[in-house]
């Protein structure tokens, strides 16, 4: 296990990370904008594509993007040492789920050393399935439910799936964190700060 794996093997649910009215007005926005995604049954809408398609409504984005680096700061115990580097909104439609995977399993992907999920709307209530499921440690599933917050590590130790979504739309902001500040999405962006796009 190397260095970054043993820091960041751990995971946090937590709840009311961002309250249901702003969690339904980014669910709101990944449905007027969203495009079929990476995967089928899959649309997303990262937060170049909204800023290209109307400025004046990426402040809500990134202002909840911040909201969980902060938080998964604070509960990893790493403040100021995280950057953004990728961020997005992403509907899971019936019959989308994905198999277990790390998400920094690829060379292109290794600058990953925490990856959060903030949950939009309830399991349940708007959709059936689509749980977080980790093959093994504790929490092995966690239930989607607006403004709960699921953060770990990118790496192996934290290998994890979606369960197959039945019915409905699961609607979530997904955020992956990097301690490289070259492959911070801000700076790409030209903004260069830790604190988000203007």
């Amino acid at each position: 296990m190397d260095a970054a794996t043993e820091r960041t093997s751990q995971r946090v649910v937590l709840d009311g990370v961002l309250s249901a009215a702003r969690c339904a007005r980014l669910a709101w926005l990944l449905r007027a904008l969203a495009h079929t995604g990476y995967r089928p049954h899959v649309e997303s809408l990262n937060t170049w594509e909204v800023a290209r398609c109307d400025p004046r409504l990426l402040p809500q984005l990134v202002a909840a993007r911040q909201v969980v680096l902060q938080a998964v700061e604070q509960a990893f115990g790493r403040e100021a040492e995280l950057y953004i580097e990728w961020s997005g909104l992403v509907a899971w439609g019936a019959g989308s789920g994905i198999d277990w995977h790390a998400d920094n399993a690829r060379d292109y992907l290794r600058q990953r050393v925490i990856s959060a999920v903030l949950y939009l709307n309830d399991q349940g209530a708007n959709f059936q399935g689509g749980s977080l499921l980790f093959k093994e440690g504790e929490p092995r599933a966690v239930a989607p439910r607006a403004g709960r917050l699921a953060a770990y590590g990118s790496g192996e130790a934290d290998a994890h799936g979606v369960e197959p979504v039945a019915r409905g739309v699961r609607h979530t902001l997904t955020v992956w964190l990097t301690d490289d500040p070259a492959h911070s999405e801000d700076r790409k962006a030209g903004g260069g700060s830790r604190e988000g796009w203007p």
